[in-house]
């Protein structure tokens, strides 16, 4: 959820307010730049921690902060996309297409149906739970 930040006080001109919106954007730029770093470093340490997990066998592991466990998800995958376009035009089911499947939408008709959609497999996806430790 967002903070709601009291009103700016704007420059008397309207020069002096185009000088402060473009340093105020340069800042959010970089201040995006170091976060895209830290979000890279983070995937890097989560990738790094579920190959030391599968290495040793280990479901999970803590730390004096948080734990971690390996989770799995089932995702879709386009297997073969003119299969799947031929179904979802037939059908008229523009729903189940963003610039990729929606996969919530897909998963719900594909149970509902108790049949696979043409051209898409499930695919299970690991991934890492960390939670802080509790005191």
């Amino acid at each position: 959820m967002a903070t709601k930040m009291a009103a700016p006080k704007f420059p008397k001109t309207v020069g002096a307010c185009v000088d402060d919106l473009y340093l105020r954007r340069a800042q959010r730029l970089k201040l995006e730049r170091e976060i895209e770093a830290m979000k890279d470093e983070e995937r890097a340490f989560k990738e790094h921690i579920i190959a030391e997990l599968s290495k040793q066998n280990l479901d999970g592991a803590k730390g004096r902060e948080a734990t971690a466990a390996i989770t799995w998800k089932r995702t879709l995958v386009v297997s073969d996309w003119k299969k799947f376009w031929t179904w979802a035009r037939n059908d008229k089911l523009g729903v189940y297409v963003q610039k990729r499947v929606a996969i919530e939408a897909t998963k719900e008709w594909m149970d509902e149906m108790q049949k696979p959609v043409p051209g898409v497999d499930p695919l299970d996806v690991q991934d890492l739970s960390l939670t802080k430790v509790s005191a």
